[in-house]
């Protein structure tokens, strides 16, 4: 029996040593669950080939031979610590996966490559583990990305809410792409690429159980295949970005803080949630433009390119309810403004104080 095995099912602190134990778990989940040639090198860190990885993706996305060279490198890193671990539409797994993913990909980035760090308390069963490492290793492979290099730390019982993670993220930006806030213009178009804030909401039922807990679930997925598709079709698109924490609200408040020459309308009408996390956000007092998404994209683009833009979107399973809601405006000059189903109007300001804590 090896000592793996009689560790009895669950993390020692002794496998955060260094020694048998580590090496074990080392083999026995992660480099078994994330198996890939960089990875199975056992170097201290991943070694690629860049134009290996740029041909690789070029094909992968359908780009033109060539398109990458000249590409930019993005890194984007992020850390999970979700509760609970496992909720309806994903596990803390997946999100690492998805949250690096999509945050790569709404700079116009291919992802190309992850890695992945696990604190781990004592106590927390192995078998858990390998559960979650294999959402993550599913989600990376869907997505033609391998999770490269990692690492592994154990504290002791208490220190830790059983597992948190970490995942970097490395992408290639072709040469003549530049998203930011900066490049959104007065009369440009603003869509969200489905409901908002599916995965906040549901989190926070996952934790009080207010409704049937199979009635609500995480948008968490991610969005390269959409994405890529998008930027290697069309030109016009302004800026994206994924509105996780503090929602769509927060986010487009970062776009008028960064580019103080627009002002935000979006239309209350225009606006299509799930019917059940409204339900559930209207009992609680909840605004979902203020929940978290983790599967979803705002996406500002020329207005000329709208119907094309739609179109692509809805050509994909995670953003087939592609949907306008705003644009932007000339007026209120670096503000966020909803125009309300009844004639009205409300400032819809950045994001102050926590809705709820440790949604991703």
């Amino acid at each position: 029996m090896s000592i793996f095995s009689q560790a009895g099912g669950a993390i020692l602190e002794a496998h955060g040593n260094g020694g048998k134990l580590t090496h074990e778990l080392i083999t026995e989940v992660f480099a078994a669950g994330f198996k890939n040639e960089a990875l199975d090198a056992g170097l201290d860190s991943a070694v690629m080939d860049i134009s290996l990885l740029a041909a690789s993706s070029e094909k992968r996305f359908g780009l033109a031979e060539g398109r990458l060279a000249g590409a930019r490198l993005a890194m984007t890193t992020d850390s999970y610590v979700v509760s609970p671990l496992f909720f309806n539409g994903g596990d803390i797994g997946k999100l690492a996966v998805t949250g690096t993913l999509n945050d790569l990909s709404v700079c116009g980035a291919l992802p190309c490559a992850l890695t992945c760090g696990f604190i781990i308390e004592e106590g927390f069963a192995i078998s858990e583990l390998k559960k979650i490492v294999a959402t993550m290793a599913e989600t990376a492979s869907k997505n033609g990305v391998a999770i490269v290099t990692g690492d592994t730390k154990v504290v002791g019982r208490g220190r830790c809410d059983g597992v948190y993670i970490n995942t970097t993220g490395v992408g290639l930006i072709p040469a003549a792409v530049d998203l930011k806030p900066e490049n959104i213009k007065a009369g440009d178009v603003l869509i969200i690429t489905g409901a908002p804030g599916d995965h906040g909401i549901c989190i926070l039922n996952e934790r009080g159980g207010y409704v049937d807990k199979a009635s609500i679930s995480s948008d968490c997925a991610p969005l390269t295949a959409p994405l890529a598709a998008l930027m290697n079709e069309h030109s016009d698109i302004r800026v994206m970005r994924d509105p996780t924490r503090g929602g769509v609200a927060t986010t487009l408040n970062e776009f008028t803080a960064r580019n103080k020459n627009i002002g935000i309308e979006l239309m209350e009408e225009s606006i299509e949630y799930d019917k059940n996390s409204k339900a559930l956000a209207d009992i609680l007092g909840i605004d979902l433009l203020y929940s978290a998404c983790e599967g979803r994209a705002i996406i500002i683009c020329a207005s000329g390119a709208v119907e094309g833009v739609i179109g692509t979107l809805k050509r994909f399973g995670e953003t087939r309810n592609a949907f306008v809601a705003g644009r932007a405006s000339e007026k209120n000059k670096g503000r966020v403004v909803m125009k309300t189903t009844v004639g009205g109007a409300r400032i819809l300001d950045m994001q102050v104080l926590e809705q709820f804590p440790r949604i991703c």
